[in-house]
């Protein structure tokens, strides 16, 4: 079981064998005292010792839930027909023509308000990640769940973690290629955590990411020529 990590990873002294998370990274649930590995009581979230969550600033990635994408792409699309139209109108029709292009125009803006008023984590920059027995991603602050941004350990091989201050760590997780570059997946972010903290969770990452690509060594074995 691993220590203490720090109040920015969620992390609680616990005794060995009970959930090291103060409470449930989705639901808010509280898990002290609750045997681990096991489920949230509340919402199924399943934790082990080694599960923890993180805040920081993304960095390189894509926090716009998809839907919200597909908005903003509509909008986009609406608007510029928008103002071809609204140019025809005012041409073909005069003032009754500029009032219909003004009104196409208004629902437009509208719309993008609404996106940007309702859309509280493209507000905020910083976000809460959790890394769990499966994978790991960050949760969404509207719903308080896992969202579609879910990376799987074993699409990872590697974790590169640069300390940038006595709290802050840049933290990538990714695959190294043999020229040293660093291809990130899933995870490009300015984490908080001290400083003498982050070999600690180095070591957790990289035993998720090895176990991850045993076990599907083992589901999937290689065959031998015939």
């Amino acid at each position: 079981m691993v220590a203490h990590v720090c109040a920015a990873c969620g992390h609680t002294e616990h005794p060995d064998g009970e959930s090291m998370l103060p409470e449930c990274p989705q639901c808010g649930y509280s898990l002290i005292g609750l045997p681990s590995p096991g489920q949230c009581p509340e919402c199924g979230f399943g934790f082990d010792e080694r599960t923890f969550t993180l805040r920081g600033v993304p960095r390189g990635m894509r926090m716009m839930s998809p839907w919200r994408a597909l908005c903003w792409i509509l909008i986009a699309v609406v608007g510029w027909f928008a103002l071809q139209i609204g140019v025809m109108l005012t041409m073909a029709l005069g003032a009754a023509g500029f009032g219909i292009a003004t009104i196409l125009v208004i629902a437009v803006l509208a719309g993008a308000g609404l996106l940007i008023m309702t859309s509280r984590r493209e507000r905020s920059g910083v976000h809460t990640f959790a890394f769990t027995p499966l994978g790991f991603g960050p949760i969404d602050p509207e719903t308080g769940r896992l969202d579609a941004h879910f990376t799987t350990w074993d699409r990872v091989h590697d974790v590169d973690a640069d300390v940038l201050g006595p709290h802050f760590t840049r933290l990538r997780l990714g695959t190294r290629t043999m020229h040293g570059a660093f291809v990130v997946e899933g995870f490009d972010c300015g984490v908080r955590c001290a400083q003498e903290r982050v070999p600690e969770l180095v070591a957790i990452i990289e035993s998720r990411i090895a176990e991850a690509h045993a076990n599907a060594v083992a589901a999937h074995p290689p065959t031998r020529p015939s």
